[in-house]
């Protein structure tokens, strides 16, 4: 152990002189390697890694992760003994205990103040305690038990974090706002670890994913707060307890939520098994998802729903529909996320209710699809939603009623216009009903004289408005459409040229193709287009820049 500290003390004398945040690559290390103590064992490794906890200061912790894995990596380090295997398990689950996002037992448990707090130390040892791992399965064939391999998959980002946008949004801030103590940067040790374990254990993916996270982990951990829609066994509740619709603030501690104020793995498992699972598995296994994926999205606190909202998404994605129709199930998921759609200023944060309308709207449009056209006889015909009226309302109660609240807000502006163009173009011709508080509100957005300062939201603006020019133009032929529409073109471009600004160069075309797909539509629509010719030739002659708008007159 004396061996190790001297080592150790080597580490933390070169990390005076590495520049704050930055990581220690194994380069670095060898070029102090003749300053580190030789021959150590892995059992000497495994008692300095079970030593560390939670309570020490990062910086200490992250000289030890770093030294242990410079002795892990350089084969002269390492004395070996009879009895190694036992050793590096230790090893391993000590290393695997210290980076994990999750409270300490010596911190007793009370996480509701200390988030944040678990989550920074976790994204700053990460690198390194996942070093360690990934070097004990690739070189020393280690065999992870089920709660190393649960932290490790905790540090595997969804999908979506690995999108070039995410990545831009890495730089400028720590994490994600789900999954803070995810590192970008060292992403492909849990990627590589994971994939040796499937290669050296006798486990199956289905396995790991049924026994160890869905009946091991989660199911247990989640019991004492599902929510009163469902049975236990995933089902929609014909008699849910009334007088439990929201638990009072009782059941906000670590005893009941241990997902959300003690270990804060759980989110992070569950959106990784989502995206591996198989179509087929959920067919067979959806009932072990339900109870998670409903606790998630009915939870108050956005670093919850916000993520919940987000796997759902993709768990409907691979839901078979007629499981769907058949359970009953859709108007459970309908009635689970619609109140997100009223998560708005001032009540929410602005950033927030961004974080919580997304995934909402994303959630409720794969609900849409995977609904029946025309309710059918059945057990739940008579409480079904069609697809056509689960459309309409997610126009009404949720698109139209959150601008009315909100449309000083031009970012949720924008998410709005965005999610608005997605439901037309599923809504197709049927979107005609709702033109007369379509039009209006894209009129209200594009005639804003300081529309050209939100050029994002302008953009979203008129890509939805293309949408209701595809799918509704056999109704925009009538004068009151034609009026409106020609006024919101002509301010905006005139809005647009006033600026002169080259990141709105890209508007200003839009605006043209949009000019142009309307009238095209109208010459269908009208039978030549005259009508239209006629209204707009005076404009063109009052205010020659209008020659570029219209461009087929």
């Amino acid at each position: 152990m004396s061996d190790f500290l001297e080592t150790v003390k080597a580490v933390e004398k070169m990390l005076s002189t590495v520049p704050a945040g930055a990581l220690v690559t194994q380069d670095t290390l060898n070029s102090v390697s003749s300053q580190m103590s030789k021959q150590h064992t892995f059992a000497s490794l495994a008692e300095a890694a079970s030593a560390l906890d939670q309570t020490r200061q990062v910086e200490g912790v992250k000289a030890h992760l770093i030294a242990l894995r410079f002795v892990v990596a350089t084969e002269d380090s390492l004395s070996r003994e009879e009895g190694d295997a036992a050793a590096i398990q230790c090893l391993c689950d000590a290393v695997a205990a210290t980076i994990a996002p999750k409270t300490s037992p010596e911190g007793g448990g009370d996480e509701s103040t200390s988030y944040e707090e678990i989550a920074q130390r976790s994204y700053e040892l990460a690198p390194y305690g996942l070093a360690i791992l990934s070097e004990c399965v690739k070189k020393h064939a280690a065999i992870l038990s089920e709660d190393a391999l649960l932290t490790v998959i905790a540090f595997l980002p969804p999908r979506s974090s690995l999108s070039p946008a995410a990545r831009e949004h890495a730089k400028h801030s720590q994490g994600s706002p789900a999954y803070p103590w995810v590192n970008l940067e060292a992403i492909h040790f849990p990627e590589e670890i994971i994939l040796q374990q499937y290669n050296a254990s006798f486990s199956s993916k289905e396995d790991i994913l049924v026994e160890t996270i869905l009946k091991g982990y989660l199911r247990p951990m989640f019991s004492k707060s599902k929510p009163n829609t469902i049975t236990q066994s995933g089902r929609k509740a014909e008699f849910p307890d009334e007088h439990d619709p929201h638990r009072a603030l009782e059941v906000e501690n670590s005893e009941v939520k241990p997902w959300k104020y003690a270990d804060h793995r759980a989110i992070a498992v569950l959106a990784w098994a989502v995206n591996e699972a198989e179509e087929e598995l959920i067919s067979k296994q959806w009932p072990l998802f339900i109870p998670v994926l409903l606790t998630l999205v009915d939870d108050g606190s956005t670093r919850v729903r916000a993520p919940g909202l987000a796997i759902l998404c993709a768990f409907l994605l691979k839901f078979p529909s007629n499981i769907l129709r058949d359970t009953g199930l859709t108007s459970v998921f309908e009635d689970a996320i619609l109140p997100t759609l009223h998560f708005l200023p001032s009540l929410t944060p602005e950033e927030e209710s961004i974080q919580l309308l997304d995934p909402a709207y994303t959630a409720l449009l794969t609900l849409a699809k995977k609904t029946d056209a025309k309710a059918s006889s059945g057990q739940y015909a008579g409480t079904r939603t069609t697809k056509s009226q689960l459309l309409d309302k997610i126009l009404r109660d949720g698109i139209f009623s959150a601008y009315f609240h909100a449309k000083e807000h031009i970012r949720i502006v924008k998410v709005l216009c965005l999610h608005m163009s997605n439901i037309i173009h599923e809504m197709g011709i049927h979107a005609v009903k709702h033109l007369k508080d379509l039009i209006p509100m894209h009129s209200e957005i594009m005639t804003n004289p300081f529309a050209p300062l939100a050029p994002d939201t302008l953009r979203a603006a008129l890509e939805s408005l293309h949408a209701i020019l595809t799918n509704c133009w056999p109704r925009l032929s009538t004068p009151a459409y034609q009026d409106e529409l020609i006024k919101m073109l002509v301010v905006c471009f005139i809005n647009i040229e006033e600026e002169s600004k080259d990141d709105l160069v890209d508007i200003k075309k839009s605006i043209i193709k949009t000019a142009a797909i309307f009238m095209t539509a109208s010459k269908t629509a009208d039978k030549g287009g005259d009508n239209l010719n006629a209204k707009v030739k005076p404009l063109i002659a009052q205010e020659p820049l209008l020659a570029a708008l219209f461009k087929q007159t």
